[in-house]
Protein backbone atom coordinates (compact mmCIF):
# COMPACT_ATOMS: atom_id res chain seq x y z
CA UNK A 1 0.00 0.00 0.00
CA UNK A 2 0.66 3.18 -0.56
CA UNK A 3 -0.35 7.11 -1.16
CA UNK A 4 -0.08 7.51 -4.56
CA UNK A 5 0.78 5.71 -7.75
CA UNK A 6 3.95 7.86 -8.54
CA UNK A 7 5.37 6.84 -4.85
CA UNK A 8 4.64 3.40 -5.38
CA UNK A 9 6.59 3.43 -8.92
CA UNK A 10 9.46 5.45 -7.39
CA UNK A 11 9.88 3.30 -4.41
CA UNK A 12 9.95 -0.33 -6.69
CA UNK A 13 12.13 1.71 -9.51
CA UNK A 14 14.62 2.72 -6.71
CA UNK A 15 14.48 -1.23 -5.16
CA UNK A 16 14.80 -2.69 -8.19
CA UNK A 17 17.69 -0.26 -9.34
CA UNK A 18 19.45 -0.20 -6.43
CA UNK A 19 18.53 -2.89 -4.40
CA UNK A 20 20.03 -5.70 -7.02
CA UNK A 21 23.04 -3.50 -7.41
CA UNK A 22 23.53 -3.53 -3.98
CA UNK A 23 22.49 -7.39 -3.59
CA UNK A 24 25.04 -8.18 -6.10
CA UNK A 25 28.02 -6.08 -4.19
CA UNK A 26 26.63 -8.34 -0.52
CA UNK A 27 27.05 -11.62 -2.65
CA UNK A 28 30.42 -10.83 -4.37
CA UNK A 29 31.97 -9.67 -0.39
CA UNK A 30 29.97 -12.29 1.61
CA UNK A 31 28.51 -15.63 -0.26
CA UNK A 32 25.57 -17.03 0.36
CA UNK A 33 26.02 -14.57 3.30
CA UNK A 34 25.35 -11.18 1.74
CA UNK A 35 21.54 -12.61 0.61
CA UNK A 36 20.82 -12.76 4.29
CA UNK A 37 22.66 -9.39 5.09
CA UNK A 38 20.45 -7.58 2.21
CA UNK A 39 17.03 -9.29 3.43
CA UNK A 40 18.21 -8.18 7.09
CA UNK A 41 19.30 -4.64 5.94
CA UNK A 42 15.45 -4.94 4.16
CA UNK A 43 13.35 -5.77 7.04
CA UNK A 44 15.60 -4.10 9.73
CA UNK A 45 15.21 -0.76 7.24
CA UNK A 46 11.64 -1.12 7.69
CA UNK A 47 11.65 -1.30 11.48
CA UNK A 48 14.15 1.24 12.34
CA UNK A 49 12.30 3.80 9.96
CA UNK A 50 9.05 3.23 11.34
CA UNK A 51 10.04 3.45 15.24
CA UNK A 52 9.99 7.10 15.40
CA UNK A 53 6.97 8.13 13.52
CA UNK A 54 4.88 5.37 16.12
CA UNK A 55 6.60 6.48 19.18
CA UNK A 56 5.49 10.02 18.05
CA UNK A 57 2.18 9.55 17.24
CA UNK A 58 0.97 6.08 19.40
CA UNK A 59 -1.72 8.27 20.73
CA UNK A 60 -3.19 9.22 17.48
CA UNK A 61 -6.15 7.29 16.36
CA UNK A 62 -6.26 9.26 12.91
CA UNK A 63 -2.27 8.82 11.62
CA UNK A 64 -1.57 6.25 9.22
CA UNK A 65 1.64 4.77 8.24
CA UNK A 66 1.91 2.57 5.26
CA UNK A 67 4.08 1.29 2.59
CA UNK A 68 8.20 0.40 3.26
CA UNK A 69 9.66 3.71 1.55
CA UNK A 70 12.04 3.67 4.75
CA UNK A 71 13.38 0.59 4.00
CA UNK A 72 13.96 1.40 0.42
CA UNK A 73 15.58 4.97 1.30
CA UNK A 74 18.02 2.21 3.72
CA UNK A 75 18.90 -0.01 0.81
CA UNK A 76 19.70 3.42 -1.33
CA UNK A 77 21.93 4.82 1.22
CA UNK A 78 23.34 1.31 1.54
CA UNK A 79 24.53 1.66 -2.21
CA UNK A 80 25.64 5.34 -1.47
CA UNK A 81 28.20 4.35 1.12
CA UNK A 82 29.67 1.60 -1.19
CA UNK A 83 29.37 3.26 -4.44
CA UNK A 84 29.43 6.90 -3.59
CA UNK A 85 30.57 8.57 -6.79
CA UNK A 86 28.16 6.69 -9.33
CA UNK A 87 26.38 9.19 -11.28
CA UNK A 88 22.73 9.73 -11.01
CA UNK A 89 20.14 11.27 -13.40
CA UNK A 90 17.41 12.16 -11.10
CA UNK A 91 13.67 13.91 -12.05
CA UNK A 92 14.15 17.65 -13.43
CA UNK A 93 17.58 17.61 -12.89
CA UNK A 94 18.88 17.47 -16.48
CA UNK A 95 23.15 16.29 -16.05
CA UNK A 96 24.18 13.18 -13.92
CA UNK A 97 24.92 14.40 -10.46
CA UNK A 98 27.20 11.98 -7.96
CA UNK A 99 25.39 9.28 -5.23
CA UNK A 100 27.13 10.76 -2.19
CA UNK A 101 26.20 14.47 -3.60
CA UNK A 102 22.57 13.48 -3.99
CA UNK A 103 22.72 11.46 -0.42
CA UNK A 104 23.29 15.07 1.11
CA UNK A 105 20.61 17.13 -1.06
CA UNK A 106 18.25 13.95 -0.38
CA UNK A 107 19.20 14.24 4.00
CA UNK A 108 18.31 17.77 3.96
CA UNK A 109 15.51 17.52 1.53
CA UNK A 110 13.30 15.00 3.60
CA UNK A 111 14.41 16.63 6.92
CA UNK A 112 12.60 19.88 5.24
CA UNK A 113 9.99 18.23 4.23
CA UNK A 114 9.64 16.18 7.63
CA UNK A 115 9.27 19.28 9.57
CA UNK A 116 7.79 22.03 6.80
CA UNK A 117 5.10 20.31 5.04
CA UNK A 118 1.99 18.10 5.52
CA UNK A 119 1.62 15.27 2.95
CA UNK A 120 1.09 11.55 2.82
CA UNK A 121 4.45 11.08 2.53
CA UNK A 122 6.20 9.65 5.87
CA UNK A 123 9.33 11.87 4.84
CA UNK A 124 10.82 11.10 8.85
CA UNK A 125 10.54 7.32 7.49
CA UNK A 126 12.95 8.29 4.31
CA UNK A 127 15.12 10.10 6.46
CA UNK A 128 15.63 7.33 9.53
CA UNK A 129 15.73 4.80 6.73
CA UNK A 130 18.37 6.48 5.20
CA UNK A 131 20.17 6.76 8.46
CA UNK A 132 20.08 3.35 8.79
CA UNK A 133 21.38 1.66 5.78
CA UNK A 134 24.69 4.03 6.06
CA UNK A 135 24.83 2.27 10.05
CA UNK A 136 23.85 -0.79 8.41
CA UNK A 137 26.66 -0.82 5.59
CA UNK A 138 29.38 0.89 8.17
CA UNK A 139 28.83 -1.98 11.05
CA UNK A 140 28.84 -4.84 8.39
CA UNK A 141 32.21 -3.54 7.35
CA UNK A 142 33.64 -0.49 9.11
CA UNK A 143 36.68 -0.13 6.78
CA UNK A 144 33.69 0.58 3.92
CA UNK A 145 34.06 4.35 5.28
CA UNK A 146 37.67 5.20 4.86
CA UNK A 147 37.12 3.97 1.33
CA UNK A 148 33.91 6.28 0.83
CA UNK A 149 35.99 9.11 1.99
CA UNK A 150 38.82 8.46 0.04
CA UNK A 151 36.93 7.77 -2.97
CA UNK A 152 34.74 10.87 -2.23
CA UNK A 153 38.19 13.23 -1.99
CA UNK A 154 39.49 11.94 -5.43
CA UNK A 155 36.32 12.60 -6.81
CA UNK A 156 36.71 16.05 -5.44
CA UNK A 157 39.75 16.49 -6.45
CA UNK A 158 39.45 15.21 -9.29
Amino acid sequence: MHGDFFHLFVNMYVFYDFGSTLELFLIQNYGIKGMFYFTLLYISGILFSAYPSIIKHKNNIHYNALGASGAVASILFACIIVFPTSTLYIMFIPFAIPAFLFGVIYLFYEAYMHKNVQSNIAHDAHFYGAVWGILFTLMLNISLLNDFILKVKLYLLG
